[in-house]
């Protein structure tokens, strides 16, 4: 199946209950709809068009059948038909009215026309489609009487003046020119009298209906079942264009092909339902990166710790564009991590525009940038830490601030003082969880990716755009950076209480006992 194709299949199923709803108040409310309607029924009699020249026994070609056939058909509906079909049925109704009950259908490649009636009643409809089926008899039989008669005339008319002529001739010779005459037109009226004319037979009359031709609510539930399927999947296609918007995590993962890490309710980052889904945020992240080590030569556990255990590992959020949740979800994991014991530090690598001291509540400055300029010696004398809420193992949270925004943001993640500080961090730390820029605006995130072990691409489900989250993608894929997955950030997920009445406790900032080995 095409990618587009299956695309606009994920994105229908995304909206699947929507489309749901809909088929089924159409499909209800249509067969209510006609329920309700008064029955009509429709009665059909056969009226057969026999031509003058197949009266004569000449055959006619299809073309030649087609057009007298259509000319027919054209006069079964002239008032002048209405007219005889009314006063058929003894004058109860006008001509008018008479037309609104009837009408009249050739059948394909034949000579023979379907003549319906249609009303209230069985016997109504009955009687309207045999009394259109005769008049229509009556009038074509009337027409073709008035244009015989008109012919006849004319002959008549010639033969009198013919007679006349003979009568007061005055040469032998122009008499009997004049006999001759009118010896052939006296044929010629013979003929006239004795040649078939055009005509409609009634095949037979119109049979009883036995049951209503509308309303049928069952076939007509089922077309707007039908119907509003089409017309549903079309509008959400639409929709789907007009807002390019992910509707939900597995339309997100189908277009991207990447694992689905996560999904992150709307809930600050103290609320049960944002910790238990950084928990399990967590626990596909660590999954992730230990499934690629084992996949590594020489993987394995030794010493009985799980290879998870047995290095670092550096992860990058990031995403397509700003207010994604980049940093939110850089906070919620990094302090998942360190919850379980792990030792762990958050980096703020967007030296542009910084919002990660915003999250958890520490100094701005200095940091990382100040350690990148030579402002500061190492990554010991920017450290901050987190106390982590009360219930957690005992892990530690350690805070790099971006320090103060710089328009040389590229140049400083590129030097070999980043390359250095990335390296001293993770021979300190278990987990190095870095925020950086966002993808399309600058290139910063494609130069952290560098130094990380993992990527996590955060998809915002309100503000995310399709085509900015390809473009991201294509770009992290061009830079052959390590994607773990994608997080759906402000999804649409279940809010029930998790625990029982655990309390969680605030944070507040400290500095860390123990420096950067």
């Amino acid at each position: 199946m095409p990618t587009d194709s299956r695309q606009q299949l994920h994105t229908i199923w995304a909206y699947r209950r929507w489309l749901a709803l809909f088929v089924v108040l159409t499909t209800i409310v249509t067969y209510v709809v006609s329920k309700s309607q008064a029955p009509t029924y429709k009665a059909t009699a056969l009226a057969q068009l026999v031509s003058a020249a197949e009266a004569s026994g000449q055959v006619l070609a299809p073309e030649e059948q087609q057009t007298i056939t259509n000319s027919y058909l054209r006069i079964a509906q002239t008032s002048g038909v209405y007219t005889l079909g009314a006063h058929d049925l003894g004058g109860h109704v006008t001509p008018s009215e008479f037309a609104s009950h009837v009408s009249v259908n050739p059948e394909t490649n034949t000579a023979v026309f379907d003549v319906s009636g249609t009303a209230g009643t069985a016997s109504a409809a009955v009687a309207y489609a045999n009394a259109y089926a005769n008049g229509f008899s009556t009038y074509v039989e009337q027409l073709q009487a008035a244009q015989r008669n008109a012919a006849v005339n004319r002959l008549q008319q010639q033969i009198n003046t013919a007679e006349t002529g003979i009568a007061t001739a005055t040469s032998a010779g122009r008499a009997a020119q004049l006999r001759e005459q009118l010896h052939v037109l006296q044929g010629k009226i013979g003929e006239a009298v004795a040649t078939p004319s055009d005509s409609i037979r009634v095949l037979g009359s119109a049979p009883p209906p036995t049951s209503p031709a509308s309303p049928q609510p069952k076939r007509n539930a089922i077309l707007a079942l039908i119907a509003a399927l089409l017309l549903g999947a079309g509008a959400i296609l639409l929709y789907s264009v007009l807002t390019d918007r992910y509707r939900d995590a597995d339309e997100a993962a189908a277009d991207l092909g990447l694992p689905l890490l996560g999904e992150i309710p709307r809930a600050a980052l103290h609320e049960q339902p944002a910790i238990e889904a950084f928990r399990r945020l967590r626990t596909a992240a660590i999954f992730e990166l230990t499934g690629r080590r084992e996949r590594e030569p020489g993987a394995g556990a030794t010493n009985g710790k799980p290879a998870a255990a047995q290095s670092s590992a550096a992860v990058l959020i990031t995403a397509a564009e700003r207010g994604a949740g980049k940093s939110y979800t850089t906070v919620g994991l990094a302090r998942a991590l360190a919850a379980e014991g792990w030792h762990t530090i958050a980096v703020d690598g967007d030296l542009r525009k910084p919002t990660l001291h915003e999250q958890l509540g520490v100094r701005p400055a200095p940091g990382l940038a100040d350690v990148l300029n030579g402002d500061r010696a190492d990554a010991n004398d920017v450290l901050q830490g987190v106390r982590i809420a009360h219930g957690s193992q005992g892990g530690e949270l350690d805070v790099i601030a971006a320090g103060p925004p710089t328009a040389e943001a590229t140049e400083l993640l590129s030097s070999s003082r980043m390359r250095d500080t990335m390296a001293t961090l993770s021979d300190g730390y278990s987990y190095v969880v870095l925020d950086s820029s966002p993808v399309l605006p600058v290139v910063d995130a494609v130069v952290l990716a560098r130094y990380s072990q993992g990527v996590v691409l955060v998809v915002d489900a309100h503000r995310s755009r399709r085509r900015d989250v390809r473009r991201a993608m294509q770009t992290l894929k061009a830079a052959e950076a390590p994607m773990l997955g994608f997080v759906f950030n402000r999804a649409e997920v279940s809010t029930l209480a998790y625990g029982y009445g655990a309390a969680v406790a605030s944070e507040r900032p400290r500095r860390s006992r123990e420096a950067v080995r």
